[in-house]
């Protein structure tokens, strides 16, 4: 399993309902705060994107379980909210469980998505270590022949 179970997860149900929402506003907070500290990387990886995009490229998300979901959303909304053709943005997901650790998968996957030199890939994964979202984002690029 790629993921923790967060510290107090055996007491929740000890917590009355208002105990149970502060823990997870001050949890929300420190997600969002924990963003702070990334944000010029952040920044680095959309202009990438963005430079990508523009040269004809495609943004492919692999991603598993909740993420990978998230991911397909996200890609699902890019062409009615901006306005771009399906194909600009995909996703690629594992599922949920044993798929979640099947790097075998997130190669294949990526093999198939037939990404070009142009292409750009966000790994999605809560834990930052799922093996499928790992192996799909160190793929190497196929060059693709016009």
């Amino acid at each position: 399993m790629s993921e923790n179970a967060h510290p107090r997860a055996d007491a929740m149900d000890a917590l009355t309902t208002g105990e149970l929402l502060a823990l997870m506003q001050s949890e929300d907070l420190l997600a969002v705060e924990s963003v702070r500290p990334a944000l010029d990387r952040i920044a680095a990886a959309i202009d990438e994107i963005s430079t990508r995009l523009r040269s004809g490229g495609r943004l492919h998300y692999f991603g598993a379980g909740t993420s990978g979901r998230l991911a397909a959303l996200d890609a699902a909304e890019c062409p009615s909210t901006f306005g771009v053709p399906p194909e600009l943005v995909q996703a690629h997901a594992a599922g949920d469980g044993e798929a979640e650790d099947d790097d075998r998968m997130g190669a294949e996957d990526a093999r198939q998505a037939r990404l070009g030199a142009d292409d750009a890939v966000v790994g999605i994964s809560a834990s930052g270590r799922t093996a499928y979202v790992l192996a799909a984002s160190e793929r190497p690029i196929a060059r693709v022949q016009s």
